[in-house]
C-alpha cells in the first residue's frame, strides 16, 4: 500500500511548497508524465507554473539529488512518447491541484515503497525517500488546515480564497464541501499555524 497526503493548493501555496522542495533540499522538479524525448523536462522557473495547464502537467515528480538525480523513462512507440517508469525510479509523485472556474480539485503527494522494494533499487535509498516524503507531508500538515470530514489539508492561500467565497473545494467530481464540512470556526482545525 502506498503512502499519500491529499491537499488543496492554489498558485501561491504551490509556489511556497515547491520553493521549499527546491531550496531546502538539493532537488529538482520533473514536469509531466510523458515526454517527447529521453530528456525529461525540468521545472527551473516557477513563473512557468501558470502556463502548465495541460493534463500532462498535472503530474510532477520530485527528485532529491541526495537520493537519485535521474528518472527512468520508458519509450512507447504508440503514441511515440517517453513515459516515466514509476516502478524503477526514486521520486515522490506530486499530483497537482486543478482549478476549473471557481472549483478547486485537490492534489496529493504519493510514494509506493513496496513497489520500489520489489525492483532492484537500493534499500537505503528507498528508506531515505520515505523519510523525505514524511518530511514533506509533515511540512504540509504543519502549515495547512485539516478538513475534519476526510482528512485533506487546505493551504493558507486556498483557505483564504475559500473563506472569501472566491473558490469552492471539490469533495469529489460532483460535490463541493459545505461550510459544515470545512468548519470555518478555527477551533475545529487541527493545525493553527496561520
Amino acid at each position: 500500500m502506498g503512502r499519500q497526503i491529499n491537499f488543496f493548493m492554489d498558485e501561491e501555496d504551490e509556489k511556497e511548497f515547491l520553493n521549499h522542495v527546491v531550496n531546502d533540499f538539493d532537488s529538482m522538479v520533473i514536469v509531466g508524465q510523458r515526454h517527447k524525448n529521453s530528456e525529461p523536462k525540468e521545472l527551473k522557473d516557477f513563473s512557468e507554473l501558470a502556463d502548465l495547464k495541460d493534463i500532462n502537467y498535472r503530474m510532477f515528480y520530485l527528485l532529491n539529488k541526495d537520493i537519485s538525480d535521474s528518472i527512468n523513462l520508458d519509450f512507447f512507440s504508440k503514441p511515440n512518447d517517453y513515459v516515466v517508469n514509476m516502478f524503477n525510479s526514486l521520486f515522490i509523485e506530486y499530483h497537482r491541484y486543478s482549478i476549473n472556474k471557481d472549483k478547486l480539485e485537490s492534489g496529493r503527494l504519493y510514494i509506493a515503497p513496496e513497489y520500489l522494494r520489489d525492483s532492484n533499487l537500493n534499500n537505503d535509498k528507498i528508506e531515505k525517500l520515505i523519510k523525505w516524503y514524511e518530511h514533506l507531508a509533515r511540512w504540509i500538515k504543519n502549515r495547512y488546515k485539516k478538513v475534519p470530514k476526510d482528512g485533506r489539508y487546505v493551504g493558507p492561500h486556498a483557505f483564504d480564497r475559500y473563506r472569501k467565497g472566491e473558490i469552492k473545494l471539490l469533495l469529489n467530481s460532483f460535490d463541493v464541501y459545505t461550510d459544515k464540512d470545512v468548519k470555518l470556526d478555527k477551533k475545529f482545525f487541527i493545525n493553527e499555524k496561520f
